[in-house]
């Protein structure tokens, strides 16, 4: 009977050991998981550019097991600890630690691309910094990042210049969907529909930095027409045939800039931007951003390109500062812009435009003549709603 007893007890304090360990765990005062065992864990691959120089490709980022059980529980406090103690620093808190930096070098050398699917579900992850030596993100970069908040990066999309789906900022977020992600379909073709592309942005991301060069650039293109009536480029490779009259067209070009027109379309989300270096927001960048409630322009910025925010619901302020051109439509369809009940409240101030272009504020159904402020361009009429000026009758 006495040997029972001792083997029943046996067994009972087992179980209370264990429970024990169990309620460590839990409480992140201590873990079975080796944390010895690097707590962020980063892959490369050695690849070579165009030009023959090395660089590295990230293509795939994890959290160790100890970190994963902290990530679990929410415990920031002691993944910030974690990290301490591994790198041999006291730079994380439970503040920053959900920031996630990307490095701009590995082994000495840069690291210029981010695979597809290279940091994917990473729920723990509030804010993510993309160094400007990266020069390529490909499509699905970061796949069900359900907590984003905010996200830094040197350029909009694929890559500088990127066309067609590749220009739209959801690309870097592909198209898998999930929990805490929002089904953003982006247009990237002024007037065709069917040019769309569906990304699954994280329905916590309200800030976005571009910290590259955005840049509009003047090109012109020599050609003629041939006897087919087709448009043929003059060039190195191309002379123009004798008799020929040469032609010429000049457009903007978007090619060496961080951001392209059409980038932002429909991105619901956001709620601010932050552009380091821009003189002129391109068309259709933030076409149907219903976020934005406030909007004043950087003095850096002089130029609104064609309905760049065109149907942003959700803007009552707008401060031009510095702006000297607005296209046509840029803010067609912002029916709140000026909702106050007070006349001098949200006021827009024309002092600085020299341009402006047809229809850009048409349908701006809560702004008065009264909230005009120092506009007397001759044209300022086809800017606005038909009768917008009209001298109310006695």
């Amino acid at each position: 009977m006495k040997k029972l007893v001792r083997i029943l007890m046996s067994i009972l304090l087992v179980s209370i050991l264990s429970m024990s360990v169990l309620a460590c765990n839990k409480d992140g005062e201590s873990s079975t998981a080796d944390r010895t065992v690097e707590p962020m864990q980063f892959s490369y691959n050695l690849e070579e550019d165009d030009d023959g120089n090395q660089t590295y490709t990230l293509t795939e980022f994890s959290l160790s097991a100890a970190a994963k059980e902290f990530v679990d529980d929410g415990n920031w406090a002691e993944l910030a600890k974690l990290f301490n103690e591994y790198y041999k620093v006291t730079t994380y808190t439970a503040e920053n630690v959900r920031t996630l930096t990307i490095a701009n070098t590995h082994a000495d050398l840069p690291v210029t691309k981010i695979a597809a699917n290279a940091i994917t579900n990473q729920s723990f992850i509030t804010e993510l910094v993309i160094p400007d030596s990266v020069t390529e993100i490909e499509l699905g970069a970061f796949v069900g990042l359900s907590s984003l908040e905010k996200i830094s990066l040197p350029f909009v999309g694929n890559k500088k210049g990127a066309v067609g789906a590749g220009k739209l900022f959801g690309y870097i977020f592909g198209s898998v969907g999930g929990t805490g992600l929002t089904s953003v379909t982006q247009n990237y073709n002024e007037g065709t529909s069917e040019n769309t592309a569906t990304y699954y942005v994280p329905t916590s991301l309200t800030t976005v930095v571009v910290t590259g060069e955005i840049k509009a650039e003047d090109v012109t293109v020599n050609y003629y027409i041939n006897d087919n009536d087709e448009m043929v480029i003059v060039n190195e490779e191309n002379s123009l045939p004798e008799g020929e009259e040469q032609l010429s067209v000049t457009f903007v070009s978007y090619e060496n800039s961080a951001l392209q027109p059409f980038a932002f379309y429909g991105i619901t989300t956001l709620t601010s931007f932050e552009f380091n270096s821009c003189t002129a927001i391109p068309d259709y960048t933030f076409y149907g951003c219903t976020g934005f409630k406030t909007l004043s322009f950087a003095d850096s910025i002089t130029s609104i390109g064609k309905y760049a925010f065109a149907n942003c619901t959700s803007i009552r302020t707008l401060s031009l500062n510095k702006v000297t051109d607005i296209l046509e439509g840029a803010f067609s369809g912002c029916t709140a812009i000026g909702k106050n009940s007070a006349t001098e409240q949200n006021t827009v101030n024309f002092v600085s435009v020299s341009n402006l272009g047809k229809d850009a504020f048409k349908g701006c159904t809560s702004l008065s003549k009264e909230k005009v402020v120092n506009l007397t361009l001759a044209n300022k009429e086809d800017a606005f709603d038909k009768d917008f000026f009209k001298v109310d009758e006695e």
